[in-house]
């Protein structure tokens, strides 16, 4: 059966290990904050805040592998710019 996961997590200013290292046919990671926090997103390394993927409040980051990407298959990290952030993964 395919292992698929549909979850919000919450993140801040502290590091988060948003997915670990599997193998992915598709990824979303939204940015659902409800207030003007901005996540970074580093793929296979700490995330540091603005360098990187960075995602504005209803800001969205998308791969597939039936869509040409080659999805990442590493460590995902994320970090917010402030307290309160989080986002949504979809990843199966």
């Amino acid at each position: 059966m395919e292992n698929v996961r549909n979850q919000i997590v919450l993140v801040d200013t502290a590091n988060v290990l948003l997915s670990p290292a599997h193998y992915r046919n598709e990824i979303v990671i939204t940015n659902t904050s409800s207030g003007a926090q901005v996540i970074t997103i580093s793929f296979g390394d700490i995330a540091i805040a603005g360098e990187g993927v960075v995602l504005q409040p209803n800001s969205v980051y998308f791969g597939s592998n039936t869509a040409g990407f080659n999805v990442f298959q590493g460590d995902i990290f994320i970090i917010g710019n402030g307290s309160g952030g989080q986002v949504s993964i979809f990843e199966r």
